[in-house]
């Protein structure tokens, strides 16, 4: 109860946080961490409860090691799926409206190539964007383990 009251301070309605309404009378509270929109907590306004999704270092607290579908993972690169063991995300991570209590999730573990790239081009990799969708409860309880399909 105490960090919902803190983050109905007025301070957590501008920059470097924002606030998204995602239905059910939910709400995320993203913060701006490493120059980027980065969600961190989720609050159930029915409930007065809050959950923190991401720490200030980029690491999922709402994702646990069954909450993967491993078996998905396994033909791609090996970084990439550290970035999935060690729950970073530091590319975006989306949670969408929440439907009877679920919401889905999209995380993504890479990005394509132009993200290195500078203004005029260099640095631009062979990377594919690569995501894992999932779903989550209220609580913020993966529901749907998280998975890659590949196109």
């Amino acid at each position: 109860m105490e960090l919902y009251l803190t983050l109905s301070d007025p301070k957590y309605q501008s920059y470097p946080f924002d606030t998204e309404d995602l239905g059910e009378q939910m709400t995320l509270v993203k913060e701006v961490i490493s120059g980027y929109w980065k969600p961190r907590f989720l609050v159930d306004h029915q409930r007065q409860q809050v959950i923190e999704v991401a720490d200030r270092n980029e690491q999922l607290l709402i994702v646990t090691e069954d909450d993967i579908d491993w078996e998905t993972l396994k033909n791609l690169p090996t970084k990439v799926v550290a970035r999935v063991q060690y729950r970073l995300c530091c590319f975006p991570f989306w949670i969408f409206h929440y439907h009877n209590g679920v919401a889905k999730v999209m995380w993504m573990i890479n990005p394509e190539g132009r993200y290195y790239a500078d203004s005029n081009g260099y640095g631009m990799t062979g990377d594919h964007e690569i995501n894992l969708f999932g779903a989550i409860d209220r609580s913020g309880k993966v529901v749907e383990r998280f998975r890659y399909q590949s196109e």
